[in-house]
């Protein structure tokens, strides 16, 4: 897709082995992804219309979203019902000032856990499939 649209991205054989964000800003150049999406949604519009499926599209290109749905009776009285007891309201504020307490540090290390495995299990995937 990002090739599709020209929107920048670092191929994962050119990333530093220090990550360092300046390191991506410098690479958001938006230019050719402009000039790609204005050719490609203009040949999308083309197509709608050469469909016949252009009721929502004005003469500029543009997409005129003017639908408001009505409300749902049934979901509107569902939604004012409380859905939780006031036992398990105390719970769920009792987890989340003990999810508050704990360090960033810890959510980094588990997302490389996370990162570690998913690579590990995509690696089992590709040794089965071969």
């Amino acid at each position: 897709m990002c090739e599709f649209f020209s929107l920048p991205f670092v191929a994962e054989h050119e990333l530093p082995a220090s990550m360092d964000i300046n390191f991506f800003l410098s690479r958001c150049d938006y230019t050719a992804t402009l000039s790609q999406y204005q050719d490609t949604y203009a040949r999308f519009v083309q197509t709608l219309r050469a469909l016949g499926l252009d009721g929502n599209i004005d003469a500029a290109g543009s997409i005129i979203d003017c639908w408001e749905p009505a409300p749902d009776v049934q979901v509107a009285g569902e939604e004012r019902i409380p859905r939780y007891s006031p036992e398990e309201m105390f719970n769920l504020e009792q987890q989340l000032a003990i999810c508050a307490g704990i360090p960033d540090e810890a959510f980094v290390r588990l997302a490389q856990i996370r990162d570690i495995s998913q690579s590990w299990y995509r690696s089992r995937l590709n040794t089965q499939a071969g």
